[in-house]
């Protein structure tokens, strides 16, 4: 490790702790910090790796140096610009657009502007997404955060990056005195202003509904990578556990991979398993409307051989050419809530209230479940 490197990263903890400070107000609004000299003796530090810590803090707006006197946690932020960034896995496409267009309209009223960025659903692209709204210091982050994993009792180990996703750069943007709202995923943390759905709850209610309908061969369609479809699936299989319904191998079909060839695939992975299920529930609708398409190649028709459920109540759900039923995600009404709860918290002069909405998902009854074919003769 090279003289630099050293120096970097002596910077970089020296930051990190002061930062934490700020945090648990242990160094609060008005106080003076630690001098260089303290702070170089405490991190075994040279002067300019202190200084390169305190100067990125005076960069990101958080501290002021008065000359001769010494360094200070700024009382007060800069004046606070009227943008808003609004960060979505997507802004053209599923759910999205009607979120997007409910928040933009009720931050218009409160005389924001908004910013719209996309992460594609990449974490490292979302990572970038940040590092530029740190630098830009708009008003307010309005998030759908990327968390690949949901955390699950059956695995020994859970990487921390895949459960925390970017919650660092979060706390950074907090921080700097930018008031965050998360949706869709909390990443863990309990500090922020979150609107959330009841995953869990979901997965356990479509189960239920299946259930009251006759099937007992159900099985969850789901795809890792997203911790909501994780949590859907959790709540399908232990409700299924408690119910008695089919476990193992033929209660789950997973699909790795984005795309209708990765639903494909994981449909021929699966058609051979036995008892094969009679309905499935899936994490969303994209997914629920992929999975029928692929089953219908096999001559497999909705509703008529098995039942389809998904998630969201996508524009896909509504008007394709499936009507499938599916769970309300509210898109509008979470877009203007968490513009009005930006709008509220920035208004009010504080970004430190919190606020945690947590919906629980509502059936939309539609054509695509039906009692079981042995079920349906026997009762005609």
């Amino acid at each position: 490790m090279s003289v630099d490197d050293v120096s970097t990263s002596k910077s970089a903890r020296i930051y990190a702790w002061l930062r934490g400070e700020f945090e648990a107000e242990r160094i609060s609004a008005g106080d003076k910090l630690p001098s260089e000299n303290e702070l170089g003796l405490s991190f075994k530090a040279s002067r300019p790796a202190v200084r390169q810590a305190v100067v990125r803090l005076i960069h990101e707006g958080l501290v002021e140096t008065v000359r001769g006197v010494g360094s200070f946690r700024r009382k007060t932020l800069p004046a606070q610009s009227r943008d808003v960034a609004l960060v979505l896995p997507s802004v053209t496409s599923y759910i999205y657009p009607e979120l997007a267009e409910a928040a933009n309209t009720a931050f218009r009223e409160r005389g924001f502007n908004t910013l719209f960025d996309c992460t594609g659903g990449d974490s490292t692209v979302e990572r970038a997404v940040l590092e530029n709204l740190r630098a830009r210091r708009p008003a307010g982050v309005v998030v759908s955060p990327i968390q690949r994993r949901f955390p699950d009792a059956e695995r020994e180990a859970d990487d921390p990056a895949d459960l925390r996703g970017n919650l660092d750069l979060l706390k950074d943007l907090r921080a700097a005195g930018i008031f965050v709202v998360l949706l869709d995923n909390e990443l863990g943390d309990d500090s922020f202003s979150s609107i959330i759905m009841d995953d869990i709850a979901g997965g356990a209610k479509a189960v239920d509904h299946l259930w009251s309908m006759g099937h007992r061969k159900i099985a969850v369609a789901w795809r890792p990578g997203h911790a909501p479809f994780e949590a859907r699936r959790r709540g399908a299989l232990d409700r299924l556990a408690v119910l008695g319904g089919t476990v193992g191998p033929a209660a789950e079909l997973r699909v790795d991979g984005k795309g209708v060839e990765r639903v494909e695939a994981a449909v021929a992975r699966f058609i051979g398993v036995r008892p094969f299920p009679t309905a499935f529930f899936c994490a969303n609708d994209e997914l629920a409307l992929s999975l029928a398409a692929a089953l219908a190649k096999r001559g497999l028709r909705v509703p008529e051989d098995l039942s389809l459920l998904g998630f969201d109540d996508s524009p896909l759900a509504r008007f394709g050419g499936q009507p499938l039923s599916s769970f309300a995600y509210p898109s509008r009404w979470i877009g203007r809530r968490a513009a009005e709860l930006t709008a509220e918290a920035l208004s009010g002069g504080t970004t430190t209230a919190r606020t945690r909405i947590c919906i629980d998902p509502v059936l939309v009854k539609r054509g695509s479940v039906r009692a079981p074919k042995a079920k349906r003769r026997s009762n005609s």
